[in-house]
């Protein structure tokens, strides 16, 4: 009779080494988001695929979103070498900083989405905690977000040069 009726305890889709890499929480992905920027959250994400066992047709869509993001901060931040911006827009870095971070911010609510499903199946299967964001996190905001600051230089310094 237990064969027609399989139980759900002993069904395991993450097979015998899920507890060895818990995923991540999504609210530390949130704070790389805000800090790091586009880079840094698609990398955590991606890598937070692989603990949630997601398959690559899913998390192909991660790295694209990335894609997307890191051109549109791209394209924000050259804007003002691109085209006449009013004064107060190129005398001060702040509202292509918040843009920057907007997208960001936007990319991150993309990337939970594509995680939040495979999440809830990690939580019904094991009932145990998420891994914490910080050593990752503040690696991936400091180390990538450095390269992402130097790749948007780059990218807007090439394109501004492009124009002229």
């Amino acid at each position: 009779m237990e064969l027609l009726s399989p139980s759900l305890q002993r069904y395991t889709p993450y097979g015998a080494g899920a507890e060895e890499a818990r995923p991540w929480t999504m609210d530390g992905q949130l704070w790389i988001a805000f800090f790091g920027g586009v880079i840094p959250v698609t990398v955590i994400a991606y890598l937070n695929t692989r603990r949630l066992r997601i398959p690559f047709t899913q998390s192909w869509k991660m790295i694209a979103a990335g894609g997307v993001g890191l051109c549109a901060v791209i394209l924000i931040t050259a804007l003002p070498c691109l085209v006449s911006l009013p004064a107060f827009l190129t005398t001060s870095t702040l509202p292509l900083t918040a843009a920057g971070r907007l997208i960001a911010l936007l990319v991150y609510v993309y990337l939970r989405r594509l995680q939040v499903s495979a999440l809830r199946v990690y939580h019904w299967y094991y009932h145990g905690e998420l891994s914490s964001l910080w050593g990752a996190g503040l690696a991936a905001v400091i180390i990538l977000g450095l390269l992402q600051l130097g790749l948007i230089d780059w990218a807007a310094w090439l394109l501004a040069g492009m124009w002229r």
